[in-house]
């Protein structure tokens, strides 16, 4: 068979020598209308087509929240009172709707773990994302360069830019906790100060080029037995022990500031963040090979924990939130106090009204709702697995709530700042 001419197929015959073969005079009725309606037919089927495979193709648009939308940047949160209450949730075995069933009111900050390196690891964002979205959430991405700091690429961080703004036009407010912990030796990332501080402000730089609706995390580590020492602590020699040494007297230890050396400057920064637990009486958070006994945290503890972070991040105008909290039942360790008398006692220390209203700048607290295997110990931070704990987190936070603008719930109102102060 050959193509003879456009729209016709005939069979090709030999041609006798000095004689040219003609085409044969086409049929009456398949001038110019036919070729037009044949036309038409073949653009419906095409635009059919493109139809079908853009309405396949097309993202499904975000939920819309059941309250009002959630501020996340300071300049927006200072027009409202009230501390945003979140977690920290594990999405193996819950997410944000199961997770407000248990307590009794939609949390406002829900947060999951993603790495970054060569490429950004964000394969569950878009769940997690809706999941928040539906509830009328904030999406927090802790973002963690797992495998070190210097593989961390542009293209990466571009791409982690190109996230938050994509979220942002879906109308969901973001907030990005970058490198949490920075401050501790149990990352690789890990008390690595200038490494760490140029990395972020490229991180910060990225983000900000892509959208001004993302805010900003700086998450440190609670101070509590800094410098900790472990397999990422620097050795004397190494520039990274020069750059922990504050007071310059040659020794890294807890005279030296737990916070300054990684912090990357005001200009990158929205929200300073703590992550604060109590381990028990003595116990560093990178405890080894121990099975500690349950105790009762000391009164006051979660404000000695929080206080002079508190007061960095209020001498330079920033927002602060306790970006993870809790404190473990060590399920390996027999006796003691029950999980209840321990976690109540822990919630009651960090949601009661009165330490909130002392500390206004104190804008979110994020409770981590795992159960997991850790240095060897089972530990057991989750507030939903007992529903005795449940109960009793739910009751507590209520009363708080009942003082107006004291907390924010994602299915209430806001409450305006200058109702609060009269």
């Amino acid at each position: 068979m050959s193509n003879q001419h456009p729209g016709t197929w005939s069979i090709r015959t030999a041609e006798p020598p000095g004689q040219r073969q003609f085409p044969r005079k086409k049929k009456e009725g398949h001038g110019v209308g036919g070729k037009l309606v044949c036309c038409l037919i073949v653009l419906v089927l095409i635009g059919g087509a493109a139809a079908g495979v853009y309405f396949l193709s097309r993202p499904t648009p975000f939920p819309t929240p059941p309250g009002p939308r959630l501020p996340v940047m300071p300049s927006d949160i200072r027009r409202y009172s009230g501390v945003l209450l979140g977690s920290n949730i594990d999405w193996t075995r819950e997410d944000p709707s199961s997770f407000n069933q248990k307590i009794g009111h939609n949390f406002a900050i829900f947060d999951n773990y993603y790495t970054i390196g060569s490429d950004l690891e964000v394969s569950s964002l878009d769940r997690a994302a809706r999941a928040t979205a539906s509830v009328g959430g904030i999406v927090t991405m802790t973002v963690q360069p797992s495998q070190g700091l210097s593989v961390v690429s542009d293209a990466a961080l571009n791409e982690l830019a190109k996230r938050c703004a994509d979220l942002n036009a879906n109308g969901v407010p973001t907030l990005v906790r970058f490198g949490h912990e920075m401050n501790g030796n149990w990352y690789a990332y890990g008390q690595r100060p200038e490494e760490f501080v140029s990395l972020f402000r490229r991180m910060a730089q990225a983000i900000r080029s892509a959208t001004n609706q993302t805010a900003i995390v700086w998450a440190p580590n609670t101070a509590g037995g800094y410098p900790w020492g472990g397999q990422y602590t620097p050795e004397r020699g190494d520039p990274r022990y020069t750059q922990m040494d504050t007071n310059h007297d040659g020794v890294v230890d807890d005279k030296d500031d737990p916070f300054l050396p990684y912090y990357p400057g005001d200009a990158y920064v929205d929200w300073v963040g703590i992550s604060a637990y109590y381990f028990g009486p003595g116990v560093s958070a990178n405890l080894s090979s121990q099975h500690p006994p349950n105790t009762i945290p000391p009164a006051g503890e979660f404000s000695r924990f929080i206080d002079p972070l508190y007061s960095f991040a209020t001498e330079r105008n920033k927002l602060f939130m306790v970006s993870e909290t809790g404190i473990p039942l060590y399920v390996d360790s027999p006796g003691g106090p029950s999980e209840v008398e321990m976690k109540a006692a822990w919630v009651r220390q960090a949601y009661n009204a009165t330490f909130l209203e002392t500390h206004p700048n104190l804008r979110g607290i994020l409770w981590f709702d795992f159960r997991k295997e850790e240095y060897n110990s089972m530990r057991d931070f989750s507030l939903t697995l007992n529903p005795n704990v449940t109960s009793v987190f739910s009751g507590i936070v209520e009363v708080a709530g009942r003082r107006n603008g004291t907390v924010m719930f994602a299915e209430q109102p806001l409450v305006n700042a200058i109702d609060v102060r009269g």
